[in-house]
């Protein structure tokens, strides 16, 4: 388990799946995912692939908890992920409509970075919509360049890549 001042980031657990897939399945939540808000089947299986995504190369995306209230707010972490040609560590997070704006991308992002760099990861990248103003903001807060604009799953991005 990862800890910050207001967050508790750890895996997800087979018991967050009734809290967390309503949000798989919100418009809001999924604004800016290649897929989209996703029908109870497909949340179901993206959950799995949430709890059974970490492993020794890559941590995968997890759970953000709201240290006050224990509700989880979002998922951030680094996925394995395929873009221009390079098979690379990915930086993702999404968070919940109303933990928006708050400064928790950022505080979960930093804290991912710090400890995936204490376990030697040199690179990683982000990808972002060009419309998603929000994240494109967080990642340049947290020291990521701009590379290119290119397609991921058939949505256009820009690609981001931050050597640690």
């Amino acid at each position: 388990m990862i800890e910050t001042q207001r967050l508790l980031i750890r895996p997800f657990q087979a018991a967050d799946e009734k809290q967390f897939l309503p949000s798989l399945m919100c418009s809001e939540f999924m604004v800016f995912s290649p897929s989209g808000a996703l029908d109870r089947e497909q949340a179901i299986v993206r959950f799995s692939e949430l709890v059974h995504g970490p492993n020794e190369k890559c941590l995968g995306k997890l759970a953000l908890i709201e240290k006050q209230n224990t509700n989880i707010i979002g998922y951030c972490g680094i996925e394995p992920c395929e873009i221009e040609g390079r098979n690379c560590g990915e930086l993702g997070f999404r968070l919940s409509l109303g933990s928006r704006n708050k400064g928790y991308a950022t505080e979960a992002a930093r804290a991912i970075l710090a400890y995936e760099q204490d376990r030697g990861r040199k690179e990683v990248v982000a990808i972002a919509e060009p419309d998603n103003v929000l994240s494109i903001h967080v990642l340049f807060k947290l020291g990521f360049t701009k590379v290119c604009h290119s397609s991921y799953l058939g949505m256009p991005v820009i690609l981001f890549e931050l050597t640690m």
